[in-house]
């Protein structure tokens, strides 16, 4: 007998997470497609709470992407829920369990395994958060449990390159049954305004001649699949990712992050880079210019990784260097710009990034996302953005003054 003792939220849901919460209850099963910043994880509790008044013998399993994921929700579960550690259960990351808890949260890689097996065990809620993540061959093993209830959370759960969210995922966690954009969020005044800077950085004389080689071997392949009537081969995915590396090394992107952070001085703020060793140089460079800055990429140890976060959300830095380990899931609202030093022409990552400043906070009036891009395709990839976007979003254009 598990103990049912009841639990409370801090703070109240909004418009959208009722309305979703009607829809989910009906089936107890499905997918929220929505904005980054706009409480997908909050839901989940209000989910949580609708289910253990309902069926008081059911567990929760949380499977989570990635280890700062998992700290994330642990440390959440305990704030918004008040369980206490011994209610918890945790496993990836240098954690692990053999007893669940009345919680477990799990690293999808070893969900993969662990999550059937409790299912197979007794009664439980699974939750996949960023469930895009779990449409795979090989992550389908996840859902080979029978769970009583399910939740897919993501901003962007249907894949840009493939049909695997409707092959792998909506079978088994259900179908798409609430969506909810930055747009409407921001509408709402769910999420913080944002502003939009897109600076163009130059090439150098030999990064131009390689660029504008890949240019050429790219437009002959694609000329030669049209014949074939075929639109993609491996070459052309080597071409391209080539091209890209030429253009994320681009000598002039880190003097131009120098040049553009001096206007946040002050502020709190988040940049993003490809590459850990060019995430190092940033942080130096912006240590030796005077910057309280610290680094977070998966290369660090976990303490250290866990550390340079929590000073982060203290206050006791104003930036933080990162890679690809903050694209999805950190809360840390009182970030209020964001710089991406880098990055690749995904709709996803891209969403996810400026889902990293736009949470509300108090004092917090506006946010500012700054894009660098050196290819003509990366400025294509912005424009879509501007048409998107409409009046919603101010999008200012500008070119680095490094030649």
């Amino acid at each position: 007998m598990i103990d049912t003792k009841p639990w409370t939220l801090k703070k109240k849901p909004l418009r959208w997470q009722l309305e979703a919460l009607s829809k989910w209850s009906l089936e107890y099963r499905g997918v929220l497609s929505v904005a980054t910043g706009a409480g997908k994880t909050f839901f989940a509790f209000l989910a949580m709470l609708n289910i253990r008044s309902n069926f008081p013998e059911c567990k929760f399993i949380i499977v989570v992407p990635t280890v700062p994921l998992l700290d994330q929700w642990y440390v959440s579960i305990k704030e918004e829920l008040g369980l206490t550690d011994s209610e918890i259960a945790l496993m990836g990351g240098g954690w692990s369990f053999e007893q669940p808890k009345l919680v477990n949260i799990i690293v999808m890689k070893s969900a993969l395994n662990k999550a059937p097996e409790l299912m197979s065990q007794g009664e439980y809620f699974l939750i996949v958060d960023e469930c895009h993540k779990a449409g795979s061959e090989v992550n389908k093993k996840l859902f080979e449990g029978f769970p009583m209830a399910t939740l897919g959370l993501s901003a962007t759960p249907h894949r840009e390159y493939d049909d695997w969210f409707s092959e792998y995922v909506s079978p088994e966690l259900g179908p798409v049954i609430y969506e909810y954009d930055h747009l409407q969020a921001m509408a709402d005044g769910v999420i913080t305004k944002f502003d939009v800077q897109n600076v163009q950085v130059p090439l150098t004389e030999d990064e131009d001649i390689e660029v504008s080689k890949k240019n050429k071997q790219i437009a002959i392949e694609i000329s030669s699949l049209k014949k074939l009537k075929k639109k993609v081969s491996i070459r052309l995915k080597k071409l391209l990712l080539q091209r890209s590396s030429i253009s994320k090394h681009a000598e002039y992107r880190i003097p131009t992050v120098m040049s553009v952070i001096e206007q946040f001085r002050g502020r709190q703020g988040i940049v993003f880079h490809e590459y850990i060793e060019d995430a190092e140089h940033i942080n130096e460079s912006l240590l030796n210019a005077g910057y309280r800055s610290r680094v977070y990429h998966s290369r660090l140890h976990k303490t250290k990784r866990a550390f340079n976060l929590e000073l982060f959300r203290r206050g006791v830095i104003d930036i933080l260097v990162t890679c690809t380990a903050l694209d999805e899931g950190i809360d840390i609202p009182h970030a209020s710009f964001a710089i991406i030093a880098s990055s690749t022409n995904t709709k996803r990552q891209r969403i996810q990034r400026i889902g990293r400043v736009v949470r509300s906070s108090v004092g917090k009036e506006k946010a500012t996302v700054v894009t660098l891009y050196t290819l003509d395709s990366e400025r294509d990839f912005l424009e879509k953005e501007v048409v998107k976007a409409g009046e919603f979003l101010n999008i200012r254009w500008f070119t680095s003054n490094y030649a």
